[in-house]
């Protein structure tokens, strides 16, 4: 089908697709506008052909359904039009449905797949997923239709990255300019994004448009479904962090600020000691370091050092131009990326340090605490606790549960057939909405049946760790074994312990020397006195 697509009639009924996209969507702002609905429309096809590759041709998406749902997606978007014409979306596209029937020949409606494009439309919006997880609605044609995959993760792209970062600016520019026209349409959807920038502590600063991004933008890289998509993610997704430390830095007059702002997983917490926030950042930028570089070696680019080196030992016979050229080209040779970054927390004695593939957070902090437990040495001298985050999401209940039913079922995959007793390590920093009664319920629910909670001797643990408006999780093992990844309490401990075994052994000989003294003294005092 890929190969011959579009027909003739299937290009009909694009084109009168489009068409009417393009009418009904000429009184959309530019955030959402057909330029946009255009942008999407060519990655969910792309997606699409890309997904297809590994899939039998009986399981590839079909072209057409992707395309024309990826036209129509937001020509019912709730924030520009009434609920009434939105509340049946179906019975709004049947007559144009019908109409292309008869013009073009091909039957939709009779195949089907009119009906399959509009629950697509119904169901392509993040919000209308966010409101499906918190219900426990998601179904199995929601995890399984590719086409609704292709087109969610085609309308996510186009909301991040550097479109991302204009339609934010130009939503958050129309709710203001035009804020008498959508004074209904604010009663009736989410919070507008007002205000593109305000200081933290401002009213305003949890609707503003900066906040949009650590709110929802900045977490849709971990909710894409296809292959295809995640991987176009990746660069726009680092844009946008780019983006928002320009701004925090221009903000601060140029300065640039202590880390970057958002804090985004996966991580490391750490808990050190009170006003030695950055000597632990620092310490740890070594010892993290250290350990990737055991646990997963980069590969080194080619040295330029040795050519440098004969040079000098032949006296330095190049000339001066050329090696201001050998000088200029090794400045132009790209830096090793860092694999850490410190995320602001701007909350005394708490730290965060973000991983980049391929370092897993879990195994990078269980490596170090059991060199820690068998050697006493930490090589750190302000870092406390250390605790994994194999994800980030936002601190409310449908996001969380998403997030942890992905990395439970990442975890039990290692071994399917095995039944596991876990429990829920919930910690909760500077937060006060969701409560930890009601969160630790919600979280068992992510975990399959036949997995039993056990209080007193778990084999998983599900460390959740809710700070501001974050949460980080993390499934480990080992975790009262290896004393809750308390590095210094380790240390202190193993070196007490060692200090004791040695003052006794010390003492012991100190006694043996004493004796030892005394019966040479006794012996050989009548001949001293004589």
């Amino acid at each position: 089908m890929a190969s011959t697509y579009p027909t003739k009639e299937e290009a009909l009924v694009v084109a009168a697709a489009e068409e009417l996209m393009v009418k009904t969507m000429a009184r959309y702002d530019p955030s959402h506008d057909a330029f946009h609905v255009q942008r999407v429309r060519r990655n969910a096809l792309h997606l699409a052909r890309a997904v297809s590759l590994g899939l039998s041709e009986d399981k590839r998406p079909d072209l057409l359904t992707v395309e024309l749902a990826a036209l129509l997606h937001d020509v019912l978007d709730k924030k520009y039009v009434s609920a009434e014409e939105a509340a049946d979306p179906y019975a709004f596209f049947l007559p144009f449905f019908e109409k292309t029937a008869s013009e073009s020949g091909l039957d939709l409606v009779k195949d089907g797949r009119a009906r399959l494009i509009t629950r697509i439309v119904e169901n392509v919006s993040w919000s209308t997923e966010k409101k499906l997880i918190a219900a426990g609605k998601i179904d199995d044609w929601y995890r399984n239709c590719v086409e609704l995959h292709c087109v969610q993760d085609a309308d996510r792209l186009d909301a991040i990255g550097a479109f991302g970062i204009l339609r934010c600016a130009a939503y958050s520019a129309a709710t203001n300019q035009y804020e008498s026209a959508y004074t209904e349409m604010q009663r009736r959807a989410e919070p507008c994004d007002s205000a593109l920038h305000t200081p933290e502590g401002d009213p305003a600063h949890e609707s503003s448009a900066i906040q949009h991004f650590h709110d929802k933008l900045l977490h849709i890289k971990d909710r894409l479904k296809t292959e295809p998509g995640k991987r176009l993610a990746d660069k726009r997704h680092k844009l946008m962090l780019d983006f928002l430390q320009a701004v925090e830095d221009e903000y601060n007059d140029g300065t640039p600020i202590w880390g970057q702002r958002q804090i985004d997983g996966p991580g490391v917490w750490v808990t050190c000691v009170k006003g030695k926030e950055r000597q632990t950042v620092g310490e740890l930028y070594d010892l993290f370091e250290s350990l990737a570089n055991e646990l997963w070696p980069q590969e080194s680019a080619p040295s330029a050092n040795a050519e440098e080196d004969s040079d000098e030992e032949d006296g330095g016979a190049e000339d001066l131009e050329k090696q201001i050229a050998k000088e200029v080209e090794s400045m132009k040779r790209p830096r090793k990326e860092t694999r850490f970054a410190n995320c602001q927390t701007n909350t005394p004695c708490v730290v965060f340090i973000s991983c980049k593939p391929p370092v897993d957070p879990v195994k990078l902090v269980t490596t170090h605490v059991e060199n820690v437990m068998r050697t006493g040495v930490t090589h750190t001298r302000f870092t406390q606790r250390l605790t994994p985050v194999a994800g980030t999401s936002v601190a409310n209940v449908p996001e969380i549960q998403s997030l942890c039913g992905r990395l439970v079922r990442e975890a039990l995959a290692a071994e399917p057939d095995k039944k596991f007793t876990y429990k829920i390590e919930l910690r909760m920093r500077n937060h006060n909405t969701l409560k930890r009664d009601t969160l630790i319920p919600e979280i068992a629910k992510c975990v399959p049946e036949g997995h039993t909670v056990s209080l007193d001797n778990p084999e998983l643990f599900i460390l959740v760790e809710v700070f501001k408006s974050v949460c980080g999780i993390s499934v480990v093992k080992d975790y009262y074994k290896l004393h809750k990844f308390n590095v210094m309490e380790i240390a202190n401990a193993k070196n007490l312990s060692e200090e004791g075994a040695d003052s006794r052994v010390q003492a012991e000989k100190s006694k043996v020397a004493i004796a030892e003294t005394s019966n040479v003294s006794s012996a050989a005092g009548p001949e001293e006195k004589s």
